[in-house]
């Protein structure tokens, strides 16, 4: 399962090998694709071959290019990313005017609630009061606009002078988060079967991503707050990717925001086709992690290991050991020494994933162990002799600047 946000901000090329990423630079990183969830071009003296765009593509990895201030100016797309894409697009094409306006109403309700607490956090509590009165205002399709009024008083408050419109280093922190919060809406758009160009309120013929505008919108006032708590911590290319590092509570349940956003588009897309009345908004934006200069995470994450012994005493047993070895690599698992692999896993469900994947292709002769660890209880391990490798990214950093 991919976990990783990989930021490319040095002069090097980036390229596929075997199912990795490999970032050649001053020094060789290479990070299996399976693991990237987010890949920001973050400087223009980065070179990239189109195998290695294909196969970010077909991996629906996030991938986001900056321009020369360092400002996400586009984003990578697929055609399709959903077998149903054909039959989601004609129902989306028919969605009724009526559900697209009380989804609306829902949506710029939960936005102005979100603006309206970050107010109350900061102190500003007349403020708040009036976006309360707006949102007693809203109508089906916010036809008195509710949204403009607030968003005047909200940034005029926030912004403490500053305007939204100004070229400061403010606005660009923001114009940075809400990029990345509508490349991964786009992308979860994308692999839901549905097309970003048609929107429920959002409509401009320049605009290829109306739909992920609209679906944004309430997650708008957590850029704004991580922006505001991350001031002076660092310059904007060093805080602002990690905005994928702020969690949010779906239905109840903490998760990172990319995985957050997936089930919260999913269910907004569900209420728009009619296969629910209900839509269910992200809740409880927690910071902390993402605020964090070091992740201290080795606790959660599982460490699988494999060691084998297998025969080759003829063709056919060299031809299982190869395919069996290709097998580990392909699927992201490192050689710790001869015939010892390992693969880190986000946590036990994706754990025990992996390892029903290496049982269904386990060779039919030879020795075989699988066991698991904490990746806490790995990094106790002790190099008595030699090293291991640097080239690979194995560690269990959800950031990682290339």
């Amino acid at each position: 399962m991919a976990f990783r946000t990989i930021v490319i901000s040095n002069k090097s090329k980036a390229e596929y090998r075997m199912g990795y990423l490999c970032v050649r630079g001053e020094t060789e990183k290479e990070v299996h694709i399976s693991e990237i969830s987010t890949l920001i071009i973050d400087s223009t003296c980065v070179s990239v071959t189109c195998a290695l765009l294909a196969e970010l593509v077909k991996k629906n990895v996030n991938v986001i290019f900056c321009g020369e201030k360092h400002l996400p100016i586009s984003y990578l797309s697929p055609f399709a990313g959903n077998y149903e894409t054909s039959e989601n697009v004609k129902k989306q094409c028919f969605w009724g005017e009526e559900r697209k306006a009380v989804c609306w109403r829902k949506i710029i309700g939960e936005k102005i609630a979100n603006q309206r607490d970050l107010l109350r956090k900061s102190a500003f509590i007349e403020e708040a009061a009036k976006l309360d009165n707006y949102i007693s205002e809203l109508r089906d399709a916010d036809t008195t606009n509710r949204e403009g009024h607030a968003a005047k008083v909200y940034f005029n408050a926030i912004m403490e002078g500053d305007s939204r419109r100004s070229d400061s280093d403010l606005n660009g922190r923001l114009n940075y988060g809400y990029a990345v919060i509508l490349s991964d809406v786009c992308r979860e758009i994308a692999a839901a079967g549905y097309i970003t160009q048609i929107g429920v309120w959002h409509s401009s013929r320049f605009n290829a991503g109306n739909l992920g505008s609209d679906l944004m919108e309430p997650l708008r006032p957590a850029v704004d707050e991580f922006v505001l708590l991350a001031a002076g911590k660092g310059e904007l290319r060093e805080i602002m990717p990690r905005v994928n590092l702020i969690k949010a509570d779906y239905n109840n349940q903490s998760q990172y925001l990319e995985s957050a956003v997936r089930l919260y588009v999913r269910s907004i897309l569900r209420y728009l086709s009619g296969e629910s009345e209900e839509i269910i908004f992200l809740k409880n934006f927690d910071y902390s992690e993402a605020l964090l200069s070091e992740e201290k995470m080795s606790y959660r994450y599982m460490r699988i290991i494999i060691m084998f012994d297998l025969p080759q005493n003829t063709d056919a047993d060299r031809r299982n050991y190869r395919d069996f070895r290709k097998f580990l690599i392909k699927h992201g698992f490192i050689m710790l020494q001869e015939s010892v692999y390992t693969k880190l896993a986000i946590n036990k469900t994706v754990a025990d994933s992996i390892k029903e994947s290496v049982r269904k292709n386990i060779p039919p002769d030879g020795l075989l162990l699988m066991t698991e660890l904490t990746e806490k209880q790995f990094l106790s391990s002790e190099f008595l002799l030699g090293s291991a490798q640097t080239k690979i990214v194995d560690s269990d950093e959800r950031l990682l600047f290339l």
